[in-house]
């Protein structure tokens, strides 16, 4: 299975089209039927695109004609329901946005859509990304493919699920606590968080120095060749990096020789199921064989739960609390929760957990002053079952929100790049991610990082146990 046209990966595809071994119209035919047949079951897409199929036979016929291509010619991409997208209704997964047809595209989709991709649909995501697994009122729940039992993780498990499943190589996504990373861990799909404002995001979220855009690809390339497409400043985000981003390694080995890691497994004394550390600590070995140094470290850094907690809830707060009167029936209660204590919050609160973020980083950044990149699970728990909003416990400990998201919302509050690296699957076939951190700005270091461990251990022949 791996080897067909549904599960080749986009650069795989790019090459493919060049060469005229395939055609844009067979992959999107193929796509689109994987997408019929096990939608149903996994629910990944709160829309699809009925004009697909047409924009294939497009691509299809300007490469007949030898016309000049774009980098992203003719490969399907998907979109995460919290990103516009013109003509296309934008739910938000909620009953306040279920009948939203925006007149404009998120910047990242325009410059998909410039580079050539064509666009497969909306995939799926919690009520306006609140919750880190993928459920809402409107559209029901979101199956994991490795065990449709539990969770993809979220708010981006519509994402990480079709990209895993076949349904699509790239997709596009948001991280404002772990929702690219987490749902590519459960997913056992690449999925990245560049450095804040690498991409640009519009309109602005509500607390905008949190939220990242985020990708989700079959493979560490797919990756870089997304990025590459869609990354770069834009006027109508004030946050967007300057520079341009270094992706283009594709065809060279990445050397990483004499770069230093830090693995730090517990991250301030996280817990972790014992079969996560198991996998990811195995992975961290192979990096020695990728010539870096890799040393073990306890780094000791400020507890940021209660400042992120404050910031994420006044994202919320502020967003929503106005519609709370007509819509608070049709919403998740978890959200209508987050809401009131967010709108409850005074500027004394937030500058406070402003000042924390400060301390945090301050603290942080020291550590990158020695090591080249940060190593540890991307979370400490497997996928758990549907129907949870969270873990009931790690490792025998309870923990709440946002301590069971632990190693990853620390790295929002920094603005690094970060992203989640297939690195193992359990013997009930679940697969673990292993976390890696970049310096700031340091985008494409972390993509060849990522690169050379994908060289030593390639995930992307690995599917899960769906047919059609």
């Amino acid at each position: 299975m791996a080897g067909e046209p549904q599960f080749r990966s986009a650069t795989q595809l790019r090459a493919d089209f060049a060469a005229r071994r395939i055609s844009p119209v067979e992959v999107m035919e193929r796509v689109l039927e994987r997408i019929a047949g096990l939608d149903g079951k996994l629910r990944c897409f709160h829309a699809v695109n009925e004009a697909a199929l047409q924009a294939a036979r497009d691509a299809d016929k300007a490469i007949r004609n030898n016309e000049t291509l774009g980098p992203l010619h003719g490969i399907p991409f998907s979109v995460k329901d919290l990103i516009v997208t013109a003509g296309m209704r934008t739910t938000r997964g909620s009953a306040i946005f279920e009948n939203f047809v925006p007149d404009f595209s998120a910047p990242a989709v325009e410059r998909a859509l410039k580079a050539g991709a064509i666009l497969l649909g909306k995939t799926a995501t919690s009520e306006f990304g609140w919750k880190a697994v993928t459920d809402n009122r409107l559209f029901g729940e979101t199956r994991n493919p490795w065990n449709p039992g539990l969770t993809p993780g979220g708010s981006s498990g519509g994402a990480a699920a079709a990209v895993a499943a076949g349904m699509g190589p790239l997709a596009l996504a948001t991280d404002a606590a772990g929702s690219t990373r987490l749902p590519a861990s459960f997913c056992g799909v690449f999925g990245m968080k560049p450095s804040f404002g690498r991409i640009p995001v519009f309109p602005a979220p509500a607390a905008d120095s949190l939220v990242h855009a985020g990708i989700v690809t079959r493979t560490v390339r797919d990756a870089a060749l997304l990025l590459s497409a869609i990354s770069g400043p834009d006027e109508r985000d004030r946050n967007t990096l300057p520079d341009p981003c270094d992706t283009k390694f594709w065809d060279a080995t990445p050397a990483l020789e004499g770069m230093r890691v830090a693995w730090c497994p517990g991250f301030g004394g996280l817990p972790a199921d014992p079969l996560v550390m198991e996998q990811c600590a195995a992975a961290v070995k192979h990096y020695q064989q990728a010539g870096l140094k890799v040393e073990e470290v306890k780094l000791d850094l400020p507890d940021t739960s209660a400042a992120f907690r404050t910031l994420f809830q006044g994202l919320f707060g502020a967003q929503l609390a106005d519609a709370l009167p007509k819509w608070r029936e049709r919403m998740d209660p978890g959200l209508v929760e987050m809401v009131e204590a967010g709108r409850k919050l005074s500027a004394y609160d937030l500058t406070r957990a402003g000042m924390a973020r400060s301390a945090f980083w301050d603290a942080l950044r020291k550590t990158f002053e020695t090591y080249d990149f940060l190593l540890t699970p991307v979370a400490g728990t497997l996928p758990f079952r549907l129907g949870c909003d969270a873990p009931e416990a790690i490792a025998g400990m309870p923990c709440g929100f946002p301590q069971w998201l632990g190693f990853l919302y620390p790295f929002n509050l920094s603005g690094q790049p970060a992203a989640s690296i297939p690195c193992g699957w359990t013997q009930n076939g679940l697969p673990v991610g292993l976390q890696i951190v970049g310096r700031r700005f340091q985008d494409g270091a972390l993509l060849r990082a990522a690169a050379a461990f994908e060289q030593i251990r390639p995930w992307a022949d690995r599917l899960p146990p769906l047919s059609i």
